[in-house]
């Protein structure tokens, strides 16, 4: 048995569960959606995070002396602190200046939908939607590749 954990695999596992949503979902279908919503984001939210911390040295947390533990820097959730890194890096492309702020406002949509599945009871989300958040964490991967 494999017990390893990447979270890029969770994109193939929540194409999988779309696939088979009507096998999987019983004509239940939300419950499978915000599934797929909630684990989406993390995927693209994590490979984005580990890119900005290869490529480009960035930091989420810092220690900090009075306290003695590790605090988010700014007083920022580390998923704002994504966001606004990406845009940051957009800013100062040239040939893929659009793409990453794109890639940055996916995330934060992604982010949103993510709350309003993980949180919002009531919600609904539409076959379009999931179809969108899937598609979108895949653009964010691709954009974002390692060396």
């Amino acid at each position: 048995m494999d017990d390893s954990f990447d979270f890029d695999y969770l994109i193939p596992f929540c194409q999988n569960l779309w696939r088979n949503k009507d096998i999987l979902a019983n004509r239940k279908y939300q419950c499978l959606y915000k599934t797929i919503v909630s684990r989406i984001y993390y995927s693209a939210f994590h490979h984005a995070k580990s890119w900005l911390e290869i490529n480009h040295n960035f930091k989420t947390r810092e220690f900090n002396y009075e306290t003695g533990k590790m605090q988010n820097i700014g007083g920022l959730s580390e998923h704002v602190q994504v966001f606004r890194e990406l845009r940051k890096i957009a800013k100062d492309q040239k040939s893929l200046k659009r793409e990453f702020f794109s890639a940055s406002y996916k995330l934060e949509d992604l982010f949103n939908n993510r709350v309003e599945a993980d949180y919002d009871e009531t919600s609904i989300f539409k076959e379009i939607e999931v179809t969108d958040a899937i598609e979108n964490a895949i653009f964010i991967v691709n954009l974002l590749k390692f060396n």
